[in-house]
């Protein structure tokens, strides 16, 4: 990642601890950033992972792209929203969730992780 958008990321996380007003949707940034978001989804099983920020002032996503076992994830976290594709060949058909809280985000992944094992 450039270091321009780096430091705009922890400027803005800075920012939100101090008005103690981080959302489930900022902590996984500051997973991505501290790279234990790396670390989970290694946990889980998925290589070839790949992470892109969108960080634009009118759209915020977190893009993961990854592999477990034959199947290719594609993982799209917005502030409020996020969905996972995943096929062999190529993951299109997205199944869209309620962001909620950390713990649910990776429960819902690692259910679909074992849907394929």
């Amino acid at each position: 990642m450039l270091f321009g958008k780096k430091k705009k990321l922890i400027e803005y996380l800075s920012k939100k601890q101090e008005e103690k007003a981080l959302t489930t949707f900022d902590t996984i940034l500051s997973d991505y950033l501290s790279g234990s978001l790396k670390g989970r989804l290694h946990e889980l099983e998925m290589k070839k992972i790949s992470i892109h920020i969108d960080w634009l002032s009118d759209y915020e996503c977190i893009n993961i792209q990854g592999k477990v076992s034959d199947y290719y994830f594609d993982i799209q976290i917005e502030p409020q929203i996020f969905s996972i594709a995943y096929d062999k060949d190529e993951p299109d058909d997205a199944t869209e969730f309620v962001l909620q809280d950390v713990s649910s985000f990776y429960s819902v992944l690692e259910n679909a992780i074992l849907k394929i094992k």
